[in-house]
C-alpha cells in the first residue's frame, strides 16, 4: 500500500478507510449526545458488545448468559431482559441499568455519585453555560492544574481580606 493510501495512528499504519470509520463513529457519538438520540436497549447492546471487539458467543463465555439469549436481547422481536441478566450485562460492560435502559444518557456517572447539588443541575440543563464547552475544559489535561491554580488564588484573596 502507498504512503498516500496511509495514515499513522499511535505508533501504527492503518488505512484510511478504517481511519475514517474510527472518526465517524467519534462524530456519530457526539452528535448522538447533541441531538439527545436514545438508542433501543437492542441498539444499545449491540454497539456495547461490537465497541468490546467480541461475538455473541464470546460475551457469552464472558457473562455466562446463553448465547440465544444475548442474541434475542440484540434483536427487535425480544421480550423481556431478566433482571438478573440486565444487572451482568450492565456490570460487564461497566454501565449503569438505567443506560441500558435509555434512562440516562451517562454509561457509568450516575448523579447520585457525582454529588452535583440540585442548582448545579439546573444550571447544567438551563443552557445557560455552554456544557459543551465546559466539557471541552473539564476533560483537558492539564484541567486539574487549572482548578488547583484557581484554588491557589482564592486562597491568597481570602487570606489577603482577613490580614485587613
Amino acid at each position: 500500500m502507498s504512503k498516500m493510501m496511509e495514515i499513522t495512528s499511535e505508533n501504527r499504519k492503518i488505512p484510511r478507510l478504517w481511519k475514517f470509520v474510527e472518526y465517524s463513529a467519534i462524530i456519530f457519538s457526539e452528535v448522538r449526545c447533541e441531538l439527545n438520540i436514545t438508542l433501543t436497549i437492542q441498539e444499545e447492546l449491540k454497539d456495547l458488545r461490537i465497541e468490546k471487539g467480541l461475538t455473541l458467543e464470546q460475551l457469552s463465555e464472558q457473562t455466562g448468559i446463553s448465547k440465544s439469549a444475548l442474541g434475542k436481547y440484540e434483536n427487535d422481536d425480544y421480550k423481556d431482559i431478566s433482571p438478573f441478566n440486565l444487572a451482568a450485562l450492565a456490570k460487564f460492560y461497566a454501565v449503569s441499568s438505567d443506560y441500558l435502559l435509555g434512562l440516562s444518557e451517562q454509561k457509568n456517572h450516575p448523579n447520585t455519585e457525582l454529588h452535583l447539588s440540585d442548582n448545579i443541575i439546573d444550571l447544567l440543563k438551563s443552557g445557560k453555560i455552554n456544557n459543551r464547552l465546559l466539557r471541552e475544559i473539564a476533560t483537558h489535561a492539564n484541567f486539574i492544574r487549572l482548578l488547583i491554580d484557581i484554588e491557589t488564588y482564592v486562597d491568597i484573596i481570602a487570606s489577603m481580606q482577613i490580614d485587613n
